[in-house]
């Protein structure tokens, strides 16, 4: 490739308008070289005043595309067998040879239709040829899509439909010409500004002579500009268009002599349009009847009117009819063919126009042609020299389509270019979840990171547009040169090559048999030959020499600057040479506004911004521009939804819903919200708004309706009560239930981490777990990252920066075989060193887990029925009893249903639960079922007792162990039913919630605030609360010592047994998972058990089967009867993965306890709790010994791990709380502490046999 060192001319390859740029190198300014965002050289736009197109302007987009050119680009080839891997580099023949042995085996074993592309309109004309001439001709699947799909394909469906052919018949040169623009369904200010600034440059400099309308439903720039704005409700354009076509016929203002020469189908047109009064019109659009008759004026009179539109039509499900009815208008007055007249619609992108002429679509081949159409697929497949046949006949999967397909599992490649549906399609979750089915996602791309790029496996590097030769054609027709002027980046390599080199190694050496970009391009032309898109006259260097030249183009004709229309000899390129009226009948918007979902969202685009921004979010004032998206919403419905400017709003709809700040404007119609289209999540401002969109699409031309859906719109905090919800567990809550401010917060003093609950939920990052899973924990909000995720039980650990800790709820500690599975796949597959602990709260803790696994964890989990929500922070923690609940001869209760109850109860049914999800500490609930449950460590605990012959509860409170205080619940003296405690539960914990301390966090426990108010005082608050006075308690007592659930024991049920297994210190890898389930399955019930002395009980074994499970190898790891030290220990994880913890308290606890069991016999089991850190959980003082991590100096001087060491604690009878013993002993000497410990005050004794390993 020849570099170019001077100023080059190309075309914009942003928007459809097509504007020439003059590119100049980065020394030719004569200025100081300027500096893209990653520091490289840059070459700078300005507007090429020699391009017939653009006249010299370019938008802000345009004139910065060259800060985006080499910022962030992919380097090379990538590839990964699976999504839970990291990419590889690999060599280009690695990966077609990926390529080509997918498709062969797809081939084979599926046949052609297993194999889909979705394109782009970034291509150059000689990609999307070869596209063609690959899928539809080699490979015989018309499987090829577009983005153009999204963007014009009812624009082409309505020019077919109504004028027989696509191709917009009008030029740019009109809008120089018309007395009226009509505007409908298009911002054109800022998504096609060159030409709006044409026209308003026209009327500055004459006023009189253009009357502009536009018709949209916000006031746009365009609509501040117009003569008459129409701000009619969404979904209701084709109404309005039969309106004014009503009054035009009802003036006589017809052009009946244009109508009898080349129009048929009009008498079912007047039929329908004359049902379409001027005063259903006015209501159904929601205008008045004189702005109707306004607008209708201006087409009865002899004017040249111009109508433009673009998505704000084609992006409907009756997209195609209201193109249609667009052109009718034009069929019903004459105005087409002519100077300053004609439907134009307004392209997208910049070679949408030249993909359609290259077949770019799933219904077309190259040259206007149709798949549907055999004398068409036989002139290709001579051309292309390919057999008779191999052109399939029905037309390829559309867009959604090919999404539906890959997830019924019909698709084994799909492959992506130069677009990013992952952002851009609608009703994204769906998109998401098939391309993660499907086996081989292959994409195309200048740029790396794309949110498409993560549900890949094969990343190709493409060259850029500005380092590949080839042709574009913009809205007009033109056809404009863009040479390569800049060298290839890394190993990128133009689409069209990539193309024709996997073509080759399938065996088609002679039909792809290109060595440039120009031989691409004339074999294209030649096949247009005598089509209505006829280029056959072009080539590369015409163009290069002569300029942008407009099609019709063909051989022979002479280059020219001079404006092409067609149609003006009123002859129409369908069967009969007429034009169609069309008469379709209004259908409106597909998800009408309802009660739950009141709002009509309408989305579109930002001047500063395009599509995904994957290049305009590389330009730094672009982002300025446009830092943000913005919510907007009329005053009107702010005010009836409770959203105030520059907040946050969750916008829900009923697929999906985000958090977005609010812009409160006028500009806005009463009842409908707006949205930009550009963030996807890897953005910094993630705001999926196709999350949120329906996505039923035109029946004719298979287009998405993106433009509008019904949502609901509320405040970004929590409102009480909360509704019964149905939701994933990776959303946080429904967002209806996000409408109204915490009043309990007003007014109050509130520390730094208070205010930062406040400021956004902790539930609202479960809208947005996705998009930090593929952003990776170095982009997140530090305030997100650590804080907000523990309301999903998800703990960020800088002592293992990325590796995040995972907190399940487990009620009462109850895991069946099929969860313990789930789970151990989970610690197996994504977990740090494949391991988990047992908590003392029953739970399970994953250590290791990575940011961007978090998604499908949750999905795994939630299919399971496990949850992570709210088992964090200040949030209600997992709910504990009796781990024999059921089973226990002793029991008095059943503790299962109750901390199940419980659990839904506080957390919404694991959907998460706003009413508590801003407590002023943490709260801990329990539920005994016998009196040995020792549970007054807890914040409410509901202990069975009979009162007058029914069972019940009585209520203990303010439990509490921590570095400032450590102390055993408190009797509330009052007793409940059992169907009352979570009444009883709501009462007590919304009276500290409301009233506790939220400035100084060292106070803001629940048992700081009942001494603050007294226990008296807070009795009568409960009652004053429920509005009725409380049964004192008979007497609920905890008056056992903890029975020891190690060994075999037998159940309450005749014949049946539990085994209580030791498992050191809490800790289990996946195998260990794997082989408790098996054993649960094998020898019991299939149900596991967890402890809060961190063990495992395995329930249900028959007693035929007690001889073979007590010889289970498993019992080697997990005995069922461990000596008297290591049986009573129990520690936390330690330093390994906690910040706060000061030693290594597991290792520790493990090798001590095992040497002194080798040294001492005791006469009973002693419980030594080792604790890592003194912050809050105080379990070190519970313990007849505790150890509570410090640092000390060693005996070499240096500072080490060490401890404190506590004695006295204890539970049952006469609960006590520990007192300091030792301080400062080093981690070395702990052995030695403890043995001399254990032997003065336990009356251990040396021992004097061997003791083996257990």
């Amino acid at each position: 490739m020849t570099i170019v060192s001077g100023s080059v001319r190309s075309q914009c390859p942003y928007c459809g308008v097509g504007c020439g740029l003059e590119m100049l190198p980065p020394t030719q300014l004569g200025k100081p070289t300027r500096l893209d965002a990653d520091g490289n050289p840059m070459w700078t736009a300005r507007g090429d005043r020699s391009h017939p197109s653009s006249l010299g302007q370019l938008c802000i987009k345009g004139a910065s595309v060259g800060e985006a050119l080499s910022c962030g680009r992919l380097y090379q080839p990538m590839y990964r067998p699976s999504l839970d891997v990291d990419f590889q580099p690999v060599s280009w023949d690695t990966a077609l040879n990926r390529i080509t042995d997918q498709i062969c085996s797809s081939l084979q074993t599926k046949g052609p239709s297993a194999i889909a592309m979705y394109g782009s309109g970034q291509f150059h004309t000689e990609d999307y040829y070869l596209a063609q001439k690959l899928f539809k001709g080699a490979l015989g699947t018309n499987n090829f899509d577009a983005n153009s799909r999204l963007c014009m394909s009812s624009a082409v469906a309505g020019y077919i439909r109504s004028l027989g052919s696509d191709g917009p018949p009008c030029c740019y040169e009109d809008l120089d010409h018309c007395t009226v623009a009509f505007l409908i369904g298009t911002n054109t200010a800022e998504c096609h500004p060159v030409l709006f600034q044409r026209l308003i440059r026209r009327k500055k400099k004459d006023p009189s002579s253009l009357v502009l309308i536009v018709i949209d439903p916000r006031q746009t720039d365009t609509a501040k500009n117009a003569d008459i704005h129409l701000q009619i409700a969404p979904g209701t354009d084709l109404a309005l268009l039969h309106g004014i076509a009503h009054l035009v016929l009802r003036s006589n203002r017809q052009d009946q002599a244009f109508i009898n020469k080349a129009t048929e189908n009009y008498d079912a047109f007047s039929k329908e349009v004359n049902r379409w009064t001027p005063g259903l019109v006015a209501k159904f659009c929601r205008i008045s009847e004189k702005q109707l008759q306004d607008v209708a004026q201006l087409w009865c009179c002899d004017q040249n009117i111009l109508s433009l539109w673009s998505m704000g039509i084609n992006q409907r499900r009756e997209g195609t009819a209201i193109v249609c009815g667009v052109i009718n208008l034009h069929l019903l007055t004459g105005q087409i063919g002519k100077e300053g007249a004609g439907p134009f619609s307004l392209t997208g992108q910049p070679n949408a126009m030249g993909g359609r002429e290259a077949g770019g679509l799933a219904q077309l081949l190259p040259g206007y042609r149709l798949t549907t159409n055999s004398q068409h697929r036989a002139d290709l497949e001579e051309a292309w020299n390919f057999p008779a046949g191999s052109i399939a006949a029905e037309p390829g999967l559309v867009a959604y389509q090919q999404i539906e397909a890959m997830a019924k599992g019909e698709i084994d490649l799909w492959w992506v270019a130069a677009t990013n549906p992952l952002v851009s399609m609608p009703n994204l979750k769906q998109v998401k979840a098939a391309a993660q089915r499907c086996p081989f996602v292959v994409v195309s791309e200048v740029y790396a990171g794309s949110e498409t790029a993560f549900y890949s496996h094969l990343l190709l590097p493409a060259c850029q547009w500005s380092e590949k030769a080839g042709v574009m054609t913009n809205s007009e027709r033109r056809v404009t040169y863009c040479p390569a002027y800049r060298p290839r980046h890394g190993q990128s390599m133009p689409d069209w090559q990539i193309f024709a080199e996997v073509g080759r190694r399938l065996g088609f050496e002679e039909q792809f048999a290109f060595d440039s970009a120009a031989e691409v391009y004339t074999e294209f032309t030649s096949i247009t030959k005598g089509r209505i898109c006829d280029v056959s006259g072009l080539s590369h260097e015409l163009l290069k020499q002569n300029g942008p030249q407009q099609w019709p183009f063909p051989s022979g004709s002479q280059p020219t600057k001079d404006a092409k229309r067609l149609y003006s000899d009123h002859h129409f390129p369908t069967e009969s040479g007429l034009a169609h009226f069309t008469a379709d009948q209004p259908l409106g918007i597909a998800e009408a506004p309802c009660n739950d979902y009141p709002l009509v969202l309408t989305v579109g685009r930002y001047l500063g911004q395009w599509h995904t921004m994957t290049r305009t979010g590389k330009v730094r004032r672009l982002q300025l521009m446009h830092p943000e998206p913005l919510l907007e919403i009329n005053p009107t419905d702010a005010q009836k939804f409770k959203l105030c400017d520059k907040e946050v709003a969750v916008v829900s709809s009923r697929r999906s819903y985000l958090t977005v700040r609010v812009k409160v404007t006028d500009r806005i119609l009463i009842g409908t919200v707006f949205l930009p289209m550009h963030w996807g999540f890897t953005q910094e401002h993630a705001c999926e708004v196709n999350m949120l969109i329906y996505g039923q699409v035109c029946p004719i031309s298979k287009q998405p309706e993106l433009k509008a859906c019904a949502v609901m719109a509320a405040p970004a905090t929590p409102k009480l009560p909360v509704p019964t919800v149905k939701q994933e567990q990776t959303m946080a809550i429904n967002s209806s239930s996000l409408t109204s401010t915490r009043s309990y917060l007003d007014g109050r003093k509130l520390n730094k981490i208070e205010q930062d609950k406040a400021n956004k939920d902790g539930l609202l990052v479960g809208s947005e777990i996705e998009r930090f899973a593929q952003l990776g924990w170095e982009q997140m909000n530090k305030t997100d990252l650590e804080l907000r995720l523990k309301w999903y039980g998800i703990f960020w650990r800088p002592k293992t920066p990325g590796k995040f800790m995972l907190r399940l709820r487990i009620p009462n500690g109850i895991l069946s075989e099929y969860q313990l599975r789930i789970v151990a796949s989970i610690v197996g597959r994504y977990g740090d060193a494949s391991s988990c602990d047992i908590t003392t709260r029953q739970n399970l803790q994953l250590r290791g887990i990575l940011i961007g696994d978090l998604p499908e964890i949750l999905r795994r989990l939630k299919k399971a029925g496990l949850s992570s929500i709210q088992s964090g922070f200040d949030n209600p923690r997992n709910i504990t009893g009796n781990p024999l609940a059921g089973i226990d001869p002793l029991e008095i209760v059943d503790t299962r249903p109750y901390t199940t109850e419980l659990q839904n109860f506080l957390t919404n049914n694991c959907e998460g639960n706003p009413e508590f999800s801003n407590l002023p500490r943490k709260w801990n609930a329990a539920v005994a079922g016998a009196k040995d449950n020792f549970l007054l460590h807890n914040d409410i605990i509901f202990h069975p007792v009979e009162n007058d012959g029914v069972m019940g509860f009585g209520v203990w409170i303010a439990g509490i162990l921590s570095s400032q205080m450590n102390a055993y619940a408190v009797p509330l003296n009052v007793w409940v039913k059992t169907d009352q405690i979570c009444m009883i539960t709501d009462a007590v914990i919304k009276i500290w919630r409301d009233n506790g301390e939220r400035n100084k966090r060292n106070r803001g426990r629940f048992r700081f605030y009942l001494e603050e108010v007294g226990l008296d005082a807070f009795r009568s608050m409960v009652e004053e609360f429920l509005g009725q006075q409380l049964t004192p308690d008979p007497g609920s007592v905890f008056n056992d010592t903890p029975r020891s659930h190690l060994g075999i024991h037998p159940q309450k049920q005749k014949g049946f047994y539990f085994a209580g297994l030791h498992v050191p210190v809490g800790r289990l890898t996946a195998e260990d998972l794997q082989d408790l389930a098996t054993a649960s399955l094998d020898y019991g019930s299939g149900e596991v058990r967890l402890t809060e002395d961190q063990n495992v009980i395995i329930v249900g074994l028959s007693e035929d089967k007690l001889s073979s499970f007590r010889n289970d190898f498993l019992l080697q790891r997990f005995p069922l009867e461990p000596r008297s030290i290591t049986a009573g220990t129990v520690s936390c994880t330690g330093n390994t993965y906690c910040s706060f913890a000061l030693a290594n308290t597991k290792e520790q606890a493990v090798k001590t306890s095992k040497k002194l069991d080798s040294e001492l016999d005791l006469p009973e089991e002693v419980k030594i709790h080792w604790t890592g850190c003194p912050n809050s959980c105080g379990q070190a003082y519970m313990g007849a010994i505790g150890l509570t991590g410090t640092k000390v100096r060693n005996s070499k001087g240096v500072i080490d791990d060490g401890y404190t060491i506590t004695v006295g604690g204890s539970q049952g009878a006469n609960p006590k709380i520990g007192e300091v013993y030792k301080k400062s002993v080093p981690a070395e000497e702990i052995g030695d502490s403890l043995r001399k410990l254990l032997i003065d005050k336990f009356g251990a004794v040396p021992t004097q046999h061997e003791v083996p390993d257990s």
